[in-house]
C-alpha cells in the first residue's frame, strides 16, 4: 500500500476530529500471505487473540475468512497504537445490540469506532468524541436493488427510485442510501434490525429544507458540499443535500451530528456519520496502520437536535 495523501494542516488546530482509515487489498495472494504469517505468530507477539485465530480456522468461505482476519488486524493495530497498548490484550466485547466495543474504558473520553468492508476495501471509523458509524460499498457489486428497495425501504424511497431516468443513477442513488442508512444504524447501535423503512432519506436540491418527521417534530438536516480539487481528485464528495425524515433511531437526539458520503477511486462510496465531531481525518492505511498519510475534510451538518 503506497500513502499518497498529506495534511493541509495539523491535527493540532482541528479541534474535535475523528479518523477513517481506508485500507485497499491490492493483492488478495499477499493478503493471505499476510494473515497465514500473524496466525503462526507466537502468542505473546499476536496481533490477534487466541480466540480469534480459532474463529478464523472456522470459517470457510475464503473472502469472509480474509475480511474478517484482516478487519481484525487493522482494528486491533489502530486501537492499540491509539491507546498505547498490545493489540491482543485490548478487551473487545460486544454491546446488548450487538456492536463491538472496547471494555474497561473507565475515562471520560471513550474511545468509539466502527469497521466496514465491501470488496477489496476495508474502512475503519474511530472517534474519542462521540459515538460514530461507517459503511462502505462496492458499487460495481451487481445486486438486485429494485428487489431489495421494494422490499426492505421506504415508499417515498422507492417512488424516487422508480422515478430515476437511467439504470446508472438508480444504481447510485441504492448504494448511497444503502450505505447512509447502514452508517446511521450502526452509529447508534440499532443494526439493520431496527428496519430501514422506519424512516427515509430525501434527496433534495435545495440549500436548506426544513420538515417534520411523522411525530411533528421540526428537524433540519442538510449535506453540503466542498470542492474536493484542493485534497485529492481520488476522493469526492457527493453533491447531494439530504433530509433524514420519519421514525430515526432515538440515538440521534442526543446530540449534533454529523456526517458525508464520499467517493473512492470511482468505484467504492463510503458513508460516515459521527456525534460532536466537525472534521474527519481520511487516511490511506496497510492492515496495520504502519504507514499513514493524513487527508483532513470537513463534515457537514446532518441534524440539529431542536
Amino acid at each position: 500500500m503506497v500513502a499518497l495523501w498529506y495534511p493541509d494542516q495539523s491535527e493540532a488546530g482541528m479541534g474535535a476530529h475523528a479518523h477513517l482509515y481506508l485500507c485497499r487489498i491490492k493483492s488478495v495472494t499477499q493478503a493471505y500471505a499476510f494473515l497465514q504469517k500473524q496466525l503462526q505468530q507466537k502468542q505473546q507477539d499476536s496481533i490477534l487473540t487466541f480466540a480469534e485465530k480459532i474463529q478464523l480456522a472456522r470459517i470457510k468461505n475464503p473472502q469472509v475468512r480474509l475480511n474478517y482476519g484482516l478487519g481484525r488486524i487493522l482494528l486491533r493495530s489502530v486501537l492499540a497504537k491509539t491507546l498505547q497498548a498490545k493489540p491482543a490484550e485490548l478487551p473487545l466485547i460486544r454491546s446488548a445490540t450487538g456492536k463491538p466495543e472496547l471494555a474497561e474504558q473507565q475515562t471520560s473520553s471513550p474511545l468509539h469506532f466502527n469497521l466496514s468492508h465491501s470488496g477489496t476495501l476495508l474502512a475503519l471509523a474511530v472517534s474519542r468524541y462521540g459515538v460514530i458509524g461507517t459503511d462502505v460499498e462496492n458499487t460495481n457489486r451487481r445486486v438486485p436493488a429494485e428487489t431489495i428497495i421494494r422490499r426492505f425501504f421506504s415508499a417515498e424511497e422507492q417512488c424516487y427510485f422508480r422515478n430515476l431516468s437511467s439504470a446508472a443513477a438508480r444504481q447510485q442513488y441504492f448504494f448511497t442510501l444503502w450505505t447512509v442508512k447502514e452508517a446511521l444504524l450502526k452509529m447508534t447501535g440499532d443494526g439493520l434490525s431496527y428496519g430501514l423503512h422506519q424512516f427515509h432519506v430525501a434527496i433534495k436540491s435545495t440549500k436548506k429544507t426544513n420538515a417534520k418527521n411523522h411525530a411533528g417534530k421540526s428537524m433540519e438536516n442538510i449535506f453540503t458540499t466542498h470542492n474536493p480539487s484542493a485534497y485529492d481528485a481520488r476522493i469526492r464528495q457527493v453533491r447531494q443535500h439530504m433530509q433524514l425524515l420519519g421514525h430515526v433511531p432515538s440515538g440521534i437526539h442526543q446530540a449534533k451530528l454529523y456526517g458525508a458520503v464520499y467517493h473512492y477511486l470511482e468505484d467504492y462510496i463510503v458513508t460516515v456519520f459521527a456525534q460532536n465531531i466537525r472534521r474527519v481525518v481520511l487516511l490511506e492505511s496497510d492492515y496495520q496502520a504502519e504507514s499513514v498519510r493524513a487527508l483532513p475534510l470537513p463534515l457537514q451538518v446532518v441534524y440539529m437536535p431542536h
